[in-house]
């Protein structure tokens, strides 16, 4: 399952694409956005990282406004996604799989200017953990984005593969494993 954009999470509270066109103007004109419109799509962009956009979590959002729900549903997701992981990859693989899932919020709270298989597992390198990465990335439980060193179409082609930075597939996921799972150490 895919997350929401933050477009569709504003669609998801009842703003229309006409409320949406407004706020965008103020960018395409190149507009200060007045305080009061700001400070609201501020409040909804803080919402948004939070709640993030599955949209499970989103319609519970939307009816209830309780961020404890929120987490509640978020913790239930990461715990399918365990269990996607245990159902779904192979052998060994799977031992693999989730350390690299559960090391994306530690090493994205460090300096870290790209994913370490050190910090998977100490003195690890891609030789062991690569289809791993792999995997999840296949899996949509991860995005890859890879360092790029100039900034030309196609990216791609100016990246550097072997340096990148895993994320969440959701922003919402992201926190919520920082806060409900104690065995991540930062």
């Amino acid at each position: 399952m895919y997350s929401m954009d933050f477009k569709e999470f504003l669609w998801s509270n009842g703003y229309t694409d006409e409320d949406i066109a407004y706020l965008k103007s103020f960018y395409d004109n190149r507009q200060k956005i007045p305080g009061d419109i700001l400070q609201k799509y501020q409040s909804l962009i803080k919402e948004y990282i939070v709640v993030g956009g599955m949209p499970e979590v989103v319609n519970d959002f939307v009816m209830h406004k309780d961020f404890n729900r929120v987490q509640s549903i978020q913790e239930k997701i990461l715990s399918s996604y365990d269990d996607d992981i245990s159902n779904h990859a192979k052998g060994v693989e799977k031992i693999k799989v989730r350390k690299c899932y559960d090391s994306v919020p530690r090493q994205l709270a460090r300096e870290n200017k790209k994913f370490k298989y050190s910090e998977v597992e100490k003195g690890s390198t891609s030789r062991k953990y690569a289809d791993s990465v792999t995997w999840l990335e296949d899996s949509n439980l991860v995005h890859m984005c890879r360092n790029v060193f100039e900034l030309y179409l196609p990216l791609k082609a100016n990246s550097k593969d072997n340096e990148f930075k895993l994320y969440y597939n959701d922003t919402g996921l992201l926190l919520a494993a920082t806060a409900s799972r104690p065995n991540l150490q930062f």
